[in-house]
């Protein structure tokens, strides 16, 4: 049997099995059946179907029948989103898709969608340098969290990459420090200047009040004793006139005796020459061995003669290693004030207390001027003293032979020359103990 032109035509009788037109035959795409068991006319050719480029399955994935890869700009494989997520080593932007947090270049996938990261998702993403903190986060890491700069601790400090506990020697201002290594817990305390909260944080012993909150010098002694109780006795920095002023200058505060908060400002030896009462360091602005202002047996006059301000007067006269002493009531804006501007100022202590400064001592009966700078004859070498009193055997103080205190001269009718002593006892003439010249070591306190 042959097939022509679409007709079965047998060898021996023809017959027409099936026979169509040209045209119809040359533009049908179906072949009659092969007489296979199951088949049937009109089955359409495999290749019909073949040629079709790309199907997509039910989750939306694109097979174009090549491999998958993550540059091929289609979501396939195993990508949650085009070329990102699952296997893909490209995490996907903010907004696409995604199944988990490692999908996402923020590390968070919120409703199956990338979210933009921030400082309290509990994911270490955009400039943190730990779990929400460093980087561009007001939070601070904690100690041993990591970090890449001293800006992500809380501590302020980040050695090989991690934040590391505060210190009392790091220069950094941080743990319960006022100021860089000082105040607080430390042990160190805050100087001059440097930022305090109370005044157990400063060196000074005070830490101004608000809105300043810094360490200060006190004042004097009396500002110290009064706003450091505790404050022991010994020698301190001080500054009168605050910060900017004139410099702070060392001075002996004396905390204990006669009620506390005491300046030193004179020391004077009664067997040198020194402070005789003429000596112009009585009355000018010179100074003496500044750098010896512990109370010892250094003759000195400090800076605090010239600066500090007081109401009170405490003189100290020591003799064979007992001190007696006595407190006297003068308001000045300095010392040198007191002696170089006002002459001759009365005091009213009474004798026996100006001779309770020495365990013995010997005055004319008469006379009995006593204060600040007693000089009746006007420097003609009888008796006179810049703190104490004066004696004379006339009733009347026009030839006194005899006086006690810190800066004195003149003994004419005893059997001593002029200046034998500057402080103690020089009587001749009646002295109510005899002739003495009495040389003592004096000190001369203001509050």
């Amino acid at each position: 049997m042959k097939r022509i032109l679409g007709c079965v035509v047998s060898l021996g009788i023809l017959t027409l099995i099936a026979c169509g037109d040209s045209a119809s035959d040359a533009s049908d795409n179906t072949v009659p059946s092969t007489g296979t068991e199951g088949s049937s006319p009109g089955t359409p050719d495999a290749s019909a179907t073949s040629d079709a480029s790309a199907t997509s399955d039910a989750a939306g994935n694109t097979d174009s029948g090549a491999t998958p890869t993550c540059s091929d700009g289609v979501k396939n494989g195993s990508e949650v989103d085009v070329d990102c997520g699952g296997s893909c080593t490209t995490k996907c932007d903010d907004t696409k898709s995604c199944v988990a947090a490692t999908d996402c270049k923020s590390g968070v996938c919120t409703a199956k969608k990338c979210t933009p990261s921030d400082c309290n998702d509990n994911v270490k993403n955009g400039t943190e340098t730990d779990v929400d903190c460093g980087g561009s986060c007001t939070t601070k890491c904690a100690d041993t969290k990591s970090c890449t700069a001293p800006a992500d601790c809380a501590s302020g400090v980040c050695t090989a990459d991690k934040c590391v506990a505060p210190a009392c020697n790091d220069n950094v201002k941080n743990g319960t420090e006022t100021d860089v290594d000082c105040g607080g817990s430390c042990t160190t305390k805050c100087a001059d200047t440097k930022s305090c909260s109370t005044g157990a944080d400063c060196a000074s012993g005070i830490c101004d009040g608000a809105p300043n909150l810094t360490c200060r010098l006190p004042t004097t002694c009396a500002e110290l004793h009064k706003l450091v109780p505790a404050a022991a006795s010994g020698v301190y920095t001080l500054d009168p006139d605050g910060a900017g002023g004139n410099a702070p200058f060392g001075a002996y505060c004396e905390m204990t005796a006669d009620g506390g908060g005491w300046t030193l400002a004179v020391k004077a030896d009664g067997t040198q020459k020194t402070f005789t009462f003429s000596s112009p360091l009585w009355t000018t602005n010179t100074l003496l061995n500044t750098d010896k202002a512990d109370l010892d047996t250094n003759e000195a006059k400090l800076q605090s003669f010239n600066s500090v301000a007081f109401t009170q007067i405490r003189i100290a006269m020591t003799l064979n290693g007992t001190t007696n002493t006595l407190v006297i009531p003068a308001a000045y804006s300095s010392l040198v004030d007191l002696f170089s501007n006002e002459g001759y100022v009365a005091t009213g202590l009474g004798r026996g207390t100006w001779k309770g400064l020495l365990a013995v001592s010997s005055l004319q009966p008469n006379c009995n001027m006593e204060g600040f700078s007693p000089n009746p004859t006007n420097n003609t070498g009888w008796g006179s003293v810049r703190i104490g009193i004066l004696g004379n055997e006339q009733e009347d103080c026009n030839t006194p032979d005899s006086w006690l205190g810190i800066g004195g001269y003149g003994a004419p009718c005893g059997p001593f020359s002029a200046d034998v002593v500057s402080v103690g006892n020089v009587a001749g003439c009646g002295g109510d103990n005899g002739d003495v010249a009495t040389a003592a070591f004096g000190a001369v306190f203001v509050r």
